[in-house]
């Protein structure tokens, strides 16, 4: 054997044994030491994910049912596609009529049995991109369930220069005239902390001045605007590194952002604000900055209803599919919103849902999916089956996608390994922390329960629910009253004390929900200091900006934000049993201790959730050494004293005195009333 077949060995030796033994994992570039996570972490999906690759192909990816070009001219356009249907009822007569046919004057194409009886398929010819067409089952004109696009009149007005009322089907061209080529891939957020911003697609744009004018020209630009008006780049400049929108497939008319949740057609995007192609340039723009999008997703239920006159859903949409016995063929319990629950026991159902999932991946860029109601569907038939089914799957296509899953705690299992049963998503909402929110938020300093702030902090670790996104305010807390939320934005929340209340208790409890976990969303509207609620004052109100207070908060939280989101000692890998390093009960102080076990870098973030300030301050820790003040929330920067500043200008030292059952203590010169102090250890 030759030396450099013997070093060609020794080299595939040396990785097959690191890769085997767990070493090291490079995500986004960069390496994670895998021996360097704490060994409770092992039996969480995200932790997994960090070393995973795609085991299938998503740009081969074809879902089972929709429009396929087979033949195009010498220009590139389509001429003949492939159409391929669920029917699940071999009684069914299928016909598609529309535009390549002169709406059925020319004759009807019928649909016959493909070699899996359960669909049916055709070929169409005389097709061109953005024609219109429906479904007709045993006579009744259908909407079709896999269409990449339902009209709205903004889309109608856009594309052929109408505003239609119309709704119909739309065959989109996204492999050729419909395509858009992305320049970026999408942000790969699994070894980071991660900062979300929560938004409504229209009320982010709507207020935001671009070009001597306020939001888009029309609706159907608002993906167009977002992604050339410079909003993006003020998001980023926000700090965060990830924005979710609510949902943005196809749903019910009407501005009121629960209709976004009455959605009917999981594989279509939102026309009212653009086209496909729009969308993905939209979501290209994101990734170029380094800001993934997360999309909500439906697939608890399924509006049968809504829309008025010809746009009515009732005589034209899914349900009106059904199966041999007569039962609708995507399922019909009622729902508690009055909508229909899918028919998770049903395969081909579950096919469905999920394609329409990795068709968005596949062809739009994104970076994650919150589940909605994952609650709601993990307990129906069949539910669980389907919920793993789908994270399983988006594993193995695109095994960086975060998935949120909309449950709020005491079921470990749904952040549990794929390899060890679980259901595989990476987090799930923190009901709890929001619950302590809930009740303290409006409390007055000596209210304040820290015992059971200690509790949401170190309970979950012996849970194995510390994969949790926290948040002190989100659409739905923003709109309703769920679980006894006010349904005011934050600042309306807690406006009974004055101003200087409004912005303190904002400042302390937002920070709480970053620096305690690894996972946090806030929404715009509570940086800015915005009042009202998501339901009658939804639209960012971006001139907030001009006022003092309002410009300080959210330079606050922009430069807190980036701190956070730049260092991987908030990332999940480095979370620990210890993050509450000490509460200080009478005080309403807490001081949070966050490590980066690959690197050693040690960070303390101290929260002062009281309205009284303390002079030398002092509290335990276990590093000797000497700290600088990363962040000071009372710096003259963001309007405060800057005692804090003027105190401590070489740094912080941490004394060999013991405290707090720690060998250590510093002393702080000054902890202004709900001030946020983040110390860095200097190696």
């Amino acid at each position: 054997m030759g030396l450099k077949t013997l070093g060609i060995i020794v080299i595939f030796t040396q990785l097959f044994t690191q890769w085997a033994h767990g070493q090291s994992a490079t995500v986004c570039g960069s390496l994670v030491r895998m021996d360097k996570i704490p060994s409770q972490l092992q039996d969480y999906e995200l932790i997994r994910d960090l070393t995973l690759k795609p085991t299938a192909d998503l740009k081969s990816f074809a879902p089972s049912q929709g429009i396929f070009v087979t033949k195009r001219d010498d220009q590139g356009r389509p001429i003949e596609a492939f159409i391929r249907v669920l029917s699940d009822n071999p009684n069914n007569v299928i016909e598609v009529k529309g535009d390549f046919n002169n709406w059925g004057a020319n004759g009807m194409v019928r649909l016959h049995p493909d070699s899996d009886p359960h669909y049916v398929i055709g070929t169409l010819t005389n097709i061109s991109q953005a024609m219109q067409y429906r479904l007709v089952v045993n006579g009744q004109e259908l909407i079709d369930p896999a269409a990449l696009v339902q009209t709205t009149p903004e889309f109608d007005q856009k594309m052929y220069g109408r505003s239609d009322q119309f709704l119909n089907s739309v065959f989109w061209d996204i492999e050729g005239l419909g395509k858009y080529t992305a320049q970026s891939n999408p942000v790969d957020l699994r070894a980071e902390p991660i900062a979300v911003s929560e938004n409504d697609i229209f009320s982010l744009a709507k207020l935001w001045r671009f070009n001597g004018q306020v939001g888009p020209s029309n609706r159907n630009n608002t993906y167009k605007f977002i992604a050339e008006s410079g909003i993006i780049n003020k998001l980023k400049e926000s700090g965060i590194n990830a924005i979710e929108f609510l949902p943005l497939t196809a749903s019910v008319d009407g501005d009121v952002w629960s209709h976004r949740y009455l959605s009917y057609a999981p594989f279509a995007v939102d026309s009212r604000w653009g086209t496909p192609a729009e969308f993905a340039k939209m979501v290209d723009a994101f990734n170029g900055v380094g800001i993934g999008v997360v999309l909500d997703i439906v697939p608890g239920h399924y509006a049968q209803t809504g829309n008025a006159g010809v746009r009515d859903l009732a005589p034209i949409g899914k349900q009106n599919f059904k199966k041999a016995d007569g039962r609708a063929l995507y399922g019909d319990s009622v729902s508690e919103w009055g909508t229909f629950r899918y028919d998770y026991e049903n395969p081909y159902v579950r096919k469905y849902l999920i394609d329409g999932v990795i068709n968005f991946l596949k062809y739009y860029g994104l970076s994650g999916i919150r589940i909605d109601n994952y609650g709601g569907v993990q307990s129906r038939p069949g539910g669980r089956d389907f919920l793993r089914e789908l994270n399983y799957a988006i594993k193995a296509y695109a095994p960086a996608t975060w998935i949120n899953a909309e449950s709020f705690g005491g079921e470990n299992n749904i952040t549990r390994r794929q390899d060890q049963n679980g259901d595989a998503a990476t987090t799930h909402n923190s009901g709890d922390f929001f619950g302590f929110i809930n009740e303290m938020a409006q409390k007055r300093t000596d209210e304040i329960d820290m015992n059971m702030l200690r509790g949401i902090l170190r309970n979950p670790w012996g849970w194995q629910e510390s994969a949790a996104l926290n948040y002190i305010t989100n659409h739905d807390e923003a709109a309703n009253t769920r679980s006894g939320a006010s349904g005011a934005y934050f600042a309306t929340l807690v406006s009974g004390g004055g101003w200087k209340y409004v912005e303190g208790k904002t400042r302390a409890f937002a920070a709480l929900g970053m620096f305690s976990g690894s996972f946090y969303l806030d929404m715009p509207h509570l940086r800015i200091l915005q009042e009202g609620s998501f339901y009658n004052n939804a639209a960012i109100e971006w001139d907030n900006l001009k006022y003092d207070s309002q410009r300080h908060m959210n330079d606050f939280f922009a430069d807190l934000t980036k701190y956070y989101t730049s260092n991987r000692a908030f990332a999940f890998q480095n979370t620990h049993p210890d993050i509450e390093n000490h509460t200080d009960y009478e005080n309403k102080v807490l001081s949070l201790k966050r490590i980066d076990f690959q690197t050693g870098k040690v960070i303390y973030v101290v929260i002062n959730l009281g309205d009284r300030g303390f002079s030398n301050y002092r509290f335990g820790v276990s590093d000797m050494g000497h700290y600088k003040v990363a962040v000071d929330s009372d710096s003259s920067k963001y309007g405060g004293s800057n005692w804090l500043g003027n105190g401590s200008q070489d740094g912080l030292w941490a004394d060999n005195e013991g405290m707090h059952g720690k060998e250590h203590n510093i002393r702080v010169p000054y902890l202004a009333p709900y001030s946020v102090t983040v110390l860095e250890k200097l190696n």
